[in-house]
């Protein structure tokens, strides 16, 4: 891992001319010492919904700060010793087509995870899979949610899953946004993904008191 950790900080992180300093085991993680901050990369085991299979392996970057909250982490995958950076699209179109054994809820939960734009989302993956934040009457009750669905079609398939996400406002109880991802891949080819909020802010009973 150590390995691994040098090789993405090098590559992805560190200006020209800098040099990686020294490596440090921490809690499961390794930490990069490099300016112009330290990294802390971790192997992703499971992580909500997302559990990498085989064929891969899964990495997370994060400045190694005292942050409230946390900075949100870099994800990266090797395969056959090569690196991608998942949080880039082409980067992750280019995993898929080099990886393309993935199982699709599996790219669904990849997509999610690294191709948001905000909030960090939970995927949702069945109407009992909502909480704490959501009741399964709550989410049944958002039009337009689906629990995740495969539809396979020759090599390639699509597949439709619902995210939700804490949303805070001023002077406001804490909501949940729905967001529904669609997902189409063609296996060892193209990938594409795109998202549509559902539900801006479901009020739910957690934040109720």
């Amino acid at each position: 891992m150590r390995e691994a950790a040098a090789r993405i900080v090098e590559r992805y992180y560190l200006d020209a001319g800098a040099a990686v300093q020294n490596l440090v085991g921490r809690a499961g993680a390794v930490v990069v010492d490099a300016p112009p901050v330290p990294r802390r990369v971790t192997r992703v085991v499971r992580k909500g919904a997302l559990v990498p299979g085989d064929g891969y392996r899964l990495y997370e970057v994060a400045d190694d700060v005292d942050a409230d909250p946390p900075p949100a982490p870099g994800g990266f995958a090797e395969a056959d010793g090569e690196l991608f950076h998942l949080n880039d699209p082409e980067g992750l179109r280019r995993f898929w087509a080099a990886v393309g054994g993935i199982e699709p809820l599996e790219l669904a939960a990849l997509v999610v995870e690294y191709q948001r734009s905000g909030a960090r989302e939970h995927l949702i993956r069945d109407e009992r899979d909502a909480g704490p934040f959501l009741a399964p009457d709550e989410v049944r009750a958002v039009v337009g949610f689906t629990e995740p669905a495969v539809a396979e079609s020759g090599s390639g398939f699509l597949v439709e899953v619902c995210t939700e996400a804490v949303v805070s406002e001023a002077g406001r109880a804490p909501g949940i946004a729905v967001r529904r991802w669609t997902i189409r891949a063609e296996r060892g080819g193209t990938l594409e993904w795109a998202s549509s909020l559902i539900a801006p802010r479901v009020e739910s009973r957690f934040f109720a008191g």
